[in-house]
């Protein structure tokens, strides 16, 4: 019983191990060669034990037939009226004269039929080592014919036929034994079993490599198929395989590939149009709306109610623009249309003025969030001032979400030689002055589990979910594409209870470069 669980135990784990495999390809080559084994397991199984009880039945024929020799023998001695005598048991062990094709190492011994005891044996028997088994000799009294195979403690044996030898009045007057050694036998045997060994392992390892390099060739297209799909992007949709001569199964997987390539890029043409739709349909009502406000801010008998609702309702449309702006950037990022900066948007942009200008839009969001402005230094870069105002209104707007009533948010730019590792990366040498552009708040910090993953698109740490706090978490993902885009990075530093430091570094530029030079690093997206 506990044969059969360890049995099926490895076979499970084989299994097991074969399911495991990664590779298609090795899992069907070793699918096969566990077959291959089986099967040739089987085959030489059934090969042995159909080689060993030939040679076995070929063995007891030549026992029975000296056995029938010996008995002719007798009768013929007895009936010519010779006595029953020493001479008759010397006659019956020399056998007969044979020459050197049909000579048989077969051996004869005569017992006694009333003791048991040798009477005689064959000349090429010199010593006896084995005696008659108590059952076969008595079967040999009633008149029976037995076989027994007898085995020493070297683990040779031989094989033994136990008869009567009767007189023409069927009265038994001797028990003999015809009998011959197992060697031969079990040396074919033996060699039977090398070369099945032998022969199977060779055919597993022919059949092995094989079947590597036709399973290899037949799933190339396969892997074709999966590379081009890795390699699938928004720009190459219309991509499609030809069906060639394959098998059945490539030919229906490449022709579902090929609908399916056709129904993303009808897909994402739908997108493309909707985004641009949305674009111009949304930004147009918002613009108008602020615009409004713009004005009815110039009416001099606005009460003081009045005045603080219309900040509110400013507020809500430029969080609600800005909203918009991310969602519609994100939509194009995830169609690939990411944010550039080409060269008719580039222009010197200072960033001082520009982070003033922010501040002062951004002042109205939180009105009992403190928005400081710290050291401005004048720093200039080139790029998109529009893209970097998104920038910085996107970073502004979560320092102030996530910092509680009576908090601070300070904003600050400076003029530095050092950059963080992130940029010496992927710094060229060529760009030695940068600007930081620091956002720090009081809020509540952001935990080190959630640190790596801030900047990735719909990401909001579990706290920020527990605490409701507005926003798509599109925010710091648009920025930081913005960022890159302007050959520059954001970095973060924060400690939970204590708040954070939002830290922008984009290349400067002398103020006297000329508006329309391209900088190479934002050429390059």
């Amino acid at each position: 019983m506990a044969t059969k669980i360890n049995q099926k135990s490895r076979s499970a784990w084989l299994f097991t191990w074969i399911k495991r495999s990664h590779s298609l390809r090795t899992r069907l080559v070793l699918w096969n060669i566990l077959i291959l084994l089986l099967t040739l397991l089987l085959l030489s199984s059934i090969v042995y034990s159909l080689v060993s009880y030939y040679l076995q039945s070929d063995l007891d024929t030549r026992l029975e037939i000296q056995g029938e020799k010996l008995q002719l023998a007798t009768t013929i001695w007895l009936s010519t009226g010779h006595p029953i005598n020493t001479d008759l048991f010397t006659q019956l062990v020399q056998g007969v004269q044979q020459d050197e094709f049909t000579s048989d190492p077969l051996y004869v011994k005569i017992f006694d039929a009333r003791t048991g005891e040798p009477i005689q044996r064959s000349p090429n028997l010199l010593q006896e080592r084995i005696q008659y088994s108590q059952s076969d000799f008595t079967a040999a009294l009633h008149g029976r014919k037995t076989f027994h195979t007898y085995q020493n403690s070297n683990g040779n044996q031989v094989r033994v036929q136990t008869l009567p030898l009767q007189s023409p009045t069927h009265q038994i007057i001797a028990v003999a034994q015809v009998g011959r050694s197992l060697t031969s036998i079990q040396e074919v045997q033996r060699i039977l079993a090398l070369v099945l060994i032998i022969a199977g392992l060779g055919a597993v390892l022919v059949v092995y490599l094989i079947s590597f390099w036709l399973i290899g060739h037949e799933l190339r297209p396969l892997r074709k198929l999966s590379l081009t799909m890795k390699n699938l992007s928004m720009q190459g949709l219309g991509m499609h395989l030809p069906a060639t001569k394959q098998a059945l199964e490539m030919k229906l997987l490449t022709e579902a590939f090929n609908q399916m390539s056709q129904r993303l890029e009808t897909g994402f043409t739908l997108q493309r149009n909707f985004v641009a739709d949305v674009s111009h349909e949304l930004r147009t009502p918002l613009t108008s709306l602020r615009g409004q406000v713009e004005v009815l801010f110039m009416d001099s008998e606005l009460s003081e109610g009045v005045s603080q609702d219309l900040r509110q309702i400013q507020a809500e449309l430029v969080h609600l623009s800005r909203m918009v702006s991310n969602l519609l950037a994100m939509a194009r990022a995830e169609i690939g249309v990411l944010p550039q900066v080409t060269g008719e948007s580039i222009q010197r942009v200072e960033l001082d003025l520009l982070l003033v200008e922010v501040a002062r839009q951004a002042r109205f969001l939180k009105q009992h969030i403190a928005l400081e402005l710290g050291e401005l230094q004048q720093v200039w870069t080139l790029g998109d001032a529009d893209l970097l105002k998104q920038l910085l209104l996107n970073i502004v707007e979560n320092a102030l979400a996530y910092t509680s009533a009576g908090g601070t948010v300070r904003l600050e730019v400076i003029h530095t030689f050092t950059i963080p590792l992130i940029l010496k990366e992927k710094d060229d040498g060529e760009q030695n002055e940068w600007a930081r552009i620091n956002i720090r708040d009081t809020g509540q910090g952001i935990a080190p589990v959630d640190l790596p993953h801030i900047f990735e698109r719909h990401y909001r740490a579990p706290q920020a979910r527990s605490r409701s706090k507005l926003g798509s978490g599109l925010g710091l993902a648009i920025a930081r594409l913005i960022a890159q885009a302007h050959g520059g990075e954001i970095t973060v530093e924060s400690e939970l209870t204590k708040g954070s430091c939002f830290s922008i570094w984009l290349p400067t530029c002398h103020p006297l470069i000329s508006e329309n030079k391209q900088n190479p690093t934002l050429s390059s997206h």
